[in-house]
């Protein structure tokens, strides 16, 4: 998910009660919830190399813990260097109490990117497989309000408190615990619509063909509202799936045909860009167009396709002339 959520997400971990128990618990959790992005620095090798790592060994649950205790030592070392100065300003610094409060970051980073579509490789460095939830977007504005309404309301109650001459008192543990509680009620509920629209798929026929794959990921800011995807022999069907499951229209469905395999789509496959995104992509489309004398290959994820948009995201482009020679391959996140 986005970095302000992961950002929020540890501030409350840390007002729920680990600002208690460790020095600068809200900045090592706030750092730790973000550190498994620091695989963005394979985008200076291009949009490629990016696909290729990202959400890869530092979003793997080996990764998480290792980037975890990594930081906890940084920590650690800082602390006990000030300690040694100023022993009389706070108690010794305790290694496993940083490096639990470390891997609650590191881990919650693990489990936003597990709840959204693009999903995450947890078992790497043995298995490059990808795995989903499927009932987040990317950004949710719900849980950002959430964050942001329990980290922030509980220092306004105060300062308005204190301006009315109330006796002061600590606040905000029993906000960040609301936000995180709710934060859970909602993954509950989407849990829920989320198997109640893949049931719903499940139950059509799609121009005589039976589902071979269902997907559905949610609309943002809608928990109830969702997009559908269905994969048979021939085509792919998209189509949006509300709250009341038993008004789905097939006749509103947009249709994706699959091409006829040929020698094209076969010398496209064996190039390295498209061997690095169809090991990324979930749902492959592809469009063969002429050029000339040369032919161009578009393989494009559906999960991304947008209605809104013209151009299409997440696509990889391969040339190859007549005689099946590459003359070019690209990938880009933006179409």
């Amino acid at each position: 998910m986005d970095n302000l959520t992961h950002t929020l997400l540890g501030a409350a971990l840390s007002r729920a009660g680990f600002n208690q128990k460790m020095r600068h618990a809200s900045v090592a959790l706030m750092v730790a919830a973000n550190l498994p992005d620091i695989d963005i620095v394979t985008g200076a090798w291009g949009n490629l190399a990016y696909l290729e790592s990202h959400r890869g060994i530092t979003h793997s649950m080996l990764g998480v813990t290792g980037l975890g205790l990594v930081f906890a030592g940084v920590i650690f070392f800082l602390q006990r260097k000030s300690w040694r100065r100023h022993p009389e300003s706070f108690r010794a610094p305790s290694f496993p109490m940083i490096a639990v409060v470390c891997l609650v970051g590191t881990w919650s980073h693990l489990l936003l990117d597990f709840t959204n579509s693009y999903g995450v490789r947890p078992f790497m460095p043995f298995s490059d497989r990808w795995v989903s939830w499927d009932i987040e977007f990317i950004i949710d504005p719900i849980i950002l309000a959430a964050l942001v309404c329990g980290l922030v309301l509980p220092s306004l109650f105060a300062l308005i408190s204190e301006e009315v001459g109330a006796r002061a008192k600590a606040r905000g543990r029993g906000g960040a615990i609301v936000a995180l509680i709710f934060i859970m009620m909602l993954w509950a509920v989407r849990d829920w619509n989320h198997r109640s629209a893949i049931a719903k798929l499940s139950a059509f026929t799609y121009r005589g063909e039976d589902a071979v794959t269902l997907f559905a990921y949610p609309k943002p800011a809608n928990p109830f509202l969702w997009n559908g995807i269905v994969e048979t022999e021939h085509a792919y069907f998209t189509l949006e799936v509300g709250p009341d499951f038993s008004a789905l229209s097939l006749n509103k469905a947009k249709v994706f045909y699959k091409p006829e395999d040929n020698e094209f789509l076969r010398a496209a496959r064996e190039t390295r860009t498209a061997k690095i995104f169809l090991g990324f992509s979930r749902l492959p489309i592809y469009t063969v167009t002429k050029r000339g004398e040369d032919t161009l290959v578009t393989i494009h994820d559906l999960r991304f396709e947008s209605a809104t948009r013209r151009r299409r995201a997440f696509t990889t482009s391969i040339l190859l002339s007549k005689d099946l020679h590459v003359l070019s391959e690209q990938f880009n996140f933006a179409g």
